[in-house]
């Protein structure tokens, strides 16, 4: 693999944990309380999906990253998601607690002192 690839391997890992999430999440809103079986199934398999790359994740990046970033990015996520594609609306409070989860995550990136 080439050396790019497998210095940012943890992040690699750590973006099909915030994608799978979100499509967790998706799959839980159209499972209706477990009554629709596929969409509950799809949700628990990604969720196991999730829990399999966050630990590749946490063999090159500190808990204190993945944890971050994954809770972070996947609520902005499922809020980006809800909007486009259940249409939800938005409202201002939400777009400045979005901003403040890219505020927070930017800070936990470049200030963690933490090491794998």
């Amino acid at each position: 693999m080439p050396s790019f690839i497998l210095a940012n391997l943890g992040y690699l890992y750590l973006a099909c944990v915030i994608i799978i999430d979100i499509l967790m999440m998706f799959f839980l809103t159209q499972a209706h309380g477990f009554s629709n079986y596929k969409a509950t199934v799809l949700s628990l398999v990604c969720y196991a999906i999730t829990f399999v790359f966050a630990g590749l994740a946490l063999k090159h990046l500190p808990m204190s990253v993945v944890y971050a970033l994954w809770g972070g990015l996947g609520a902005m996520g499922c809020a980006v998601v809800a909007h486009f594609f259940m249409g939800q609306k938005l409202n201002l409070p939400v777009y400045i607690g979005m901003g403040l989860i890219v505020v927070g995550v930017v800070m936990v990136e470049l200030f963690s002192e933490s090491s794998s």
